[in-house]
């Protein structure tokens, strides 16, 4: 996968994304934010202010206030787009004057020292790198709280192999090597380290990202394989793979597929690193 470009690609990819990004994933970091929420070591407390780093839609920001409904959030992404989506869900919540949302590079935080009370970085930390994490770590208030997760499975991956078997098999398994890279967690101790954090404690979380039904969930797979795959095999390298996808699903089903509650989906589990200034 070709090296990406934070400032340009990134932003393009994630403007582009915004609009299916719940579709794809919502399920599955929608959990993992709730119990990134719960997991803090310390309540928030009422007057708290809060970073919601690389926010995305705002995923964790609305499970954030689900639990603390009077603390205030700044929702932040290089993304127009997801900020603009961010936006549209503070009018349709009515939350002005609680949550801000604003354009920012997560390597550039235009925020005093010592602005927050805590600080979440849900799934964005490997975009950022060591940078990120100085500015996390420079932002928190003495005694802040930080919460950043990465990838520890990503059950779309080895679907996409099998997929590639039929459809392409004349092409290399896919890998993303900065996506690989993260998915240990000593590199996101290390990173947080280097950020100036001490001791960071890792937990692991299990998720599902999931679909009402097995077409529901060939669709989605298919937004998600697009998404990892556009830098490395242009927006048409999945045409043709929607057939092949049912066919892995089908024969393939105990291997990859989680029933639960009426609904199938895919693992996608997490670390959850969580660390005080």
């Amino acid at each position: 996968m070709p090296t990406m470009d934070f400032e340009n690609d990134t932003a393009n990819t994630y403007n582009e994304l915004a609009k299916s990004y719940d579709r794809i994933v919502g399920t599955s970091i929608g959990s993992i934010c709730r119990y990134a929420v719960s997991a803090l070591p310390h309540p928030l407390q009422p007057d708290s202010r809060v970073l919601d780093n690389a926010c995305g839609t705002a995923l964790l920001t609305r499970q954030l206030l689900e639990q603390y409904p009077e603390v205030k959030v700044d929702a932040t992404d290089i993304s127009p787009g997801m900020i603009q989506s961010v936006r549209s869900l503070i009018h349709a919540k009515r939350w002005e004057g609680k949550v801000e949302a604003a354009v920012m590079d997560g390597t550039d935080l235009k925020f005093p020292d010592e602005t927050f009370d805590a600080s979440f970085t849900m799934f964005g930390i490997f975009f950022l790198g060591d940078k990120g994490a100085e500015q996390i770590h420079r932002t928190l208030k003495k005694g802040g709280m930080a919460v950043v997760t990465t990838w520890a499975y990503m059950g779309g991956l080895p679907i996409l192999h099998e997929v590639q078997k039929i459809a392409k098999p004349e092409t290399k398994p896919f890998s993303a090597p900065m996506m690989d890279r993260w998915q240990g967690k000593e590199i996101l101790v290390e990173t947080l380290q280097k950020g100036g954090f001490g001791d960071v404690q890792v937990l692991q979380r299990q998720s599902l990202a999931t679909a009402e039904n097995t077409e529901e969930l060939v669709d989605m797979l298919m937004e998600m394989f697009q998404t990892m795959t556009t830098h490395a095999w242009g927006k048409d390298g999945t045409n043709g793979m929607k057939e092949p996808l049912r066919q892995v699903l089908k024969t393939q089903k105990e291997r990859f597929v989680v029933e639960e509650e009426g609904k199938v989906g895919i693992r996608m589990d997490a670390f959850v690193a969580i660390a005080i200034k």
